[in-house]
């Protein structure tokens, strides 16, 4: 049972649409667990593959992720189903995060979210 499971992830409409701002790599949804609570943050694949020597970009969490992209997509409440259709790319860098719609960069500050 356990190889029928092996190598099938769980996706989220984040998920192969966000990149590091530092090295380029692709950002992947990562779990993290503090007392009784889990966690999601999107990290650096470089980052993890490397123990962070070849990449220093910090994680950010999803739930910033879905604040900036709705206000990228003017939105008031997070739709993972309009982020999958309207946007093909996002870019995170340690000030900003820029969406990719269609033929346009939306770029957000991030501390607008705070």
């Amino acid at each position: 049972e356990s190889k029928k499971y092996r190598g099938r992830r769980r996706t989220t409409c984040f998920s192969r649409k966000i990149f590091c701002g530092t090295c380029g790599s692709l950002v992947v949804r990562t779990i993290g667990h503090y007392k009784d609570r889990t966690y999601h943050r999107w990290t650096c694949q470089k980052k993890i593959n490397t123990h962070g020597k070849e990449c220093n970009r910090k994680n950010t969490s999803e739930n910033e992720l879905k604040k900036i992209s709705c206000i990228a997509l003017g939105l008031e409440e997070f739709s993972s189903d309009i982020f999958d259709k309207e946007i093909s790319k996002a870019i995170i860098y340690d000030d900003r995060i820029e969406f990719t719609r269609g033929e346009e960069v939306i770029s957000c500050l991030r501390e607008e979210t705070k």
